[in-house]
């Protein structure tokens, strides 16, 4: 490749970036449906045309933002939830971020998915976002339960994809019900469950304690 060729790469790619961190901006503050091409196009010192060129419009612009984020919280989770010492304070961890610090992430996915339920051109790259985050999970899992000796009773493809399923739903749960945040009182272990188990401490388990009959 030519440095004319080089330039004129590395230019798309720094247009392309500004434009991603541009949007994911104004979609954190104002919403996806609060923002247009337009605005992003002027925020970010571009054309309008050039968002066109590089995502398609304001649908694919945003389901590529979400999945970026989506991507980040998972990581950001991940690297919290290393320094749990249990089974059950890795798993309390790993939902206490998603759906604290990561929540905007995740709803904004959500959306993205719904978004491509319509546009079917944008379902690759959806299922192409969740391959990654699946990945990213089972890798995370994997490494630490190596590390620590835990015995995972499933696949890490498997307890991620649970993971994930599960953190969405509580997530469109919470804001069905009007809360954005999550209270002292919650219990991790009772919205995920990755079947972990603590091979030097057997009776260490991430899953939620049966009640007891005097609870009945």
């Amino acid at each position: 490749m030519s440095m004319p060729e080089r330039a004129v790469r590395a230019g798309a790619q720094h247009t392309r970036r500004e434009i991603l961190l541009t949007a994911a901006r104004l979609f954190a503050e104002r919403g996806f449906a609060e923002v247009s091409v337009i605005e992003v196009a002027a925020a970010a010192a571009v054309f309008p045309n050039q968002v066109t060129y590089y995502f398609g419009g304001k649908d694919g612009l945003f389901v590529e933002v979400a999945g970026r984020l989506i991507l980040e919280a998972g990581q950001a989770a991940e690297t919290e939830a290393r320094k749990a010492r249990s089974v059950r304070e890795y798993t309390r961890m790993l939902a206490a971020s998603v759906l604290g610090p990561g929540l905007p992430a995740v709803l904004a996915f959500i959306e993205a998915m719904l978004i491509a339920r319509r546009r079917a051109d944008l379902a690759p790259q959806i299922k192409a976002t969740l391959e990654r985050l699946h990945e990213q999970g089972a890798r995370a899992t994997s490494e630490i339960t190596a590390q620590r000796r835990w015995q995972i009773m499933t696949s890490p493809q498997v307890a991620a994809q649970n993971f994930w399923a599960t953190i969405t739903g509580v997530a469109l749960q919470m804001v069905a019900s009007g809360t954005r945040e999550i209270g002292s009182g919650v219990d991790a272990l009772a919205l995920v469950e990755l079947n972990l188990v603590d091979r030097q401490n057997p009776g260490c388990k991430n899953s939620r304690p049966k009640r007891s009959t005097r609870d009945e």
